[in-house]
């Protein structure tokens, strides 16, 4: 288990290395914190407060949730505690089941599952639908290696950089070999917006580029687009045209709503 905190860094980084060869059990990591407010799990283009829930595993009225979470939430990239005036982000990488809790302190903690082993391996399927007896290899035997990072913030997170905070951790450098020649992008920028997919037209003829309002504010939208775009156009998931959209001095400025998506047609 190994603890990082660097000059260049403004996270915690942690890792872990874990030799698994159990069941009936749950892994989980444990962060103790001082907050006291909302608790936001990361979504698809979005975040959301969510409510802690008790797993209920017995049968109650000829029903049970067994198939639940177990107390946990998925989330994409992080969850965290918001309080408003501060907040302070769990960041994963490849682990996304959270739970945060109040402790019998009254203490918030974020707690992030990493590995689990029913002790049926049949349990990790639909006991109630069908049978599975061969689960060798379902508990995750074997050495393991997790990392993840914690990071505080002033004010909300619909104003702080945690949604890009938590892209970058997830990250990694792609190496190749060659010289690369690339050319200018368009360049989304509003703050609370990004750009989440480009990826050639299916008419050959341009480019789709997808945005993202990520904190929950209504605002102007303002993209700089590169010489070699000639006209745009807003469409629809499928590349269908709504409105041919203005462009000045190879800027387009237009309006995003709270989380709102949207996608471009830039011809080129």
């Amino acid at each position: 288990y190994s603890i990082t905190l660097s000059e260049n860094s403004d996270k915690i980084l942690f890792s872990a290395d874990v030799d698994w060869d159990t069941q009936n059990y749950r892994f989980r990591i444990a962060f103790p914190t001082e907050f006291n407010g909302k608790h936001m799990y990361e979504i698809p283009y979005g975040m959301l407060e969510r409510k802690p829930y008790e797993p209920t595993i017995v049968y109650e009225n000829n029903s049970t949730n067994w198939a639940s979470a177990a107390g946990d939430y998925p989330a994409i990239n992080w969850a965290g505690i918001d309080e408003g005036k501060a907040s302070i982000a769990l960041f994963n990488n490849g682990t996304p089941s959270y739970q945060i809790n109040t402790d019998k302190f009254g203490k918030q903690n974020i707690y992030l599952s990493v590995l689990r082993s029913p002790s049926v391996g049949t349990y990790l399927h639909s006991p109630l639908e069908y049978s599975m007896t061969d689960f060798d290899g379902m508990r995750d035997v074997g050495i393991h290696h997790f990392e993840y990072a914690l990071k505080s913030y002033d004010g909300s997170f619909e104003n702080n950089r945690v949604v890009a905070d938590g892209i970058a951790f997830n990250t990694r450098l792609i190496p190749f070999y060659g010289e690369p020649k690339l050319k200018t992008m368009p360049a989304v920028l509003t703050d609370n917006a990004r750009i989440s997919a480009v990826i050639p037209a299916q008419n050959k003829k341009g480019i789709i580029m997808r945005v993202v309002e990520y904190r929950g504010h209504d605002s102007r939208l303002v993209i700089k687009l590169p010489d070699y775009i000639k006209s745009a156009a807003e469409t629809d998931l499928k590349e269908d045209i709504i409105k041919d959209v203005p462009i000045s001095d190879n800027v387009i400025n237009t309006e995003i709503k709270h989380f709102e998506i949207k996608t471009f047609y830039l011809e080129l």
